[in-house]
């Protein structure tokens, strides 16, 4: 399995697709990236997200601290049922 992109948001066209890896809002309540994360939708682009308002800077962030993943659009990552990503990037983590 390959890993997630790093840094997507520095290098991404767009066509990257974002995964959210959390159930719950992890930003502080009240606080706009509350409200931008909110935005996201898991299986979306990385073009929609910036469309949405979602900011670069908040991909980045939100993909170095673990709550979203993006991946090349032919990564089978992209497009697996949540839970199976899920217990892949669980396995990543475990392995190192």
């Amino acid at each position: 399995m390959s890993e997630p992109t790093r840094n997507p948001a520095i290098r991404d066209k767009g066509i990257s697709v974002v995964r959210l890896l959390v159930d719950e809002n992890p930003k502080l309540v009240g606080s706009q990236t509350y409200e931008r994360f909110f935005r996201y939708h898991d299986g979306m682009t990385v073009k929609a997200a910036l469309e949405v308002g979602i900011t670069r800077r908040d991909i980045r962030w939100d993909t170095e601290h673990g709550f979203v993943a993006v991946f090349p659009p032919d990564n089978p990552n992209a497009t697996l049922e949540r839970d199976k990503l899920l217990a892949n990037i669980a396995k990543l983590k475990a392995a190192k």
